[in-house]
């Protein structure tokens, strides 16, 4: 149940609220049973339109979204309580910030919501930490973790992009030359209520190609040496196509649409 008293008085003036049922992380229109989406506004709606819909009973709850320009930055801890008690990742984080903290739905994790800039649209270490300026959504709970107010730290933001995101140069732009390869890992259970996080295997030198275990670079990318930038826009594209497809044609197949709205978030993230 959302805590609306705990939520930060500064989000409820503006128009970047969705809503969310129970069982669902895609973000719902306030106003109308549909889809709402982190990159357009017009599928936004009021903080008391969303609360409406949530006290009317059509929704469980509200995500506020972070957009361009906005000067808020969020992130998002994925396993900051072990067996109830904050970890130390948590901790970490808490205390660099100072800032608006709360629970997540799960419990598990936390969202601290500050002040400041980031020089990208947002990223996810693959290691339990994500950060995001715009495109992107936060479940709200108002469950309260020692800071109730959004402060302004820029500092903070720096070091955790400095220690959380290595792949990124002192300048926070993603060097030409220096990209690190993205690691991959999997979780394997080794007992009931257990699980093992193999070592990581990142992609080899020289290019960062994979082998037959991985999926084949297109033939056109080979033969035409289509850049990164201009195969990632295609890619993109070819998600919006397919979102508009799905709306009209399967508008109820939600997890599939939050499946390509992801990857074309993903897609603006290195852009």
């Amino acid at each position: 149940m959302t805590k609306w008293e705990n939520l930060p008085a500064p989000l409820k003036v503006l128009r970047q609220w969705v809503c969310v049922r129970s069982d669902s992380k895609i973000p719902m229109q306030a106003l109308r049973p549909e889809p709402a989406s982190a990159s357009d506004p017009d599928t936004w709606s009021s903080y008391e339109e969303a609360r409406q819909a949530v006290e009317a009973g059509h929704y469980d709850g509200v995500g506020f979204v972070f957009r361009e320009g906005g000067g808020l930055v969020g992130l998002d801890i994925d396993a900051a309580f072990e067996d109830r008690l904050l970890t130390p990742l948590g901790a970490e984080l808490i205390l660099a910030c100072k800032s608006y903290t709360e629970r997540s739905r799960s419990g598990r994790g936390l969202h601290i919501l500050l002040s400041g800039e980031l020089p990208f649209h947002g990223r996810n270490n693959r290691n339990g930490v994500e950060i995001y300026r715009s495109r992107r959504y936060f479940i709200l709970t108002g469950d309260i973790m020692f800071y109730r107010k959004i402060s302004g730290n820029q500092p903070a933001i720096e070091r955790i992009l400095e220690h959380y995101f290595p792949e990124l140069e002192p300048s926070g732009s993603l060097s030409a030359y220096g990209r690190q390869p993205r690691i991959y890992a999997d979780f394997r259970r080794t007992a009931p209520g257990q699980r093992r996080l193999l070592p990581a295997a990142t992609a080899p030198p020289g290019g960062g190609k994979r082998g037959p275990e991985h999926h084949k670079i297109p033939e056109k990318v080979r033969e035409t040496g289509m850049k990164e930038a201009d195969l990632l826009r295609e890619l993109r594209r070819s998600l919006e196509e397919a979102l508009e497809l799905l709306d009209a044609l399967w508008p109820d197949k939600l997890l599939l649409r939050e499946v390509l709205e992801d990857a074309r978030n993903e897609i603006d993230n290195y852009l």
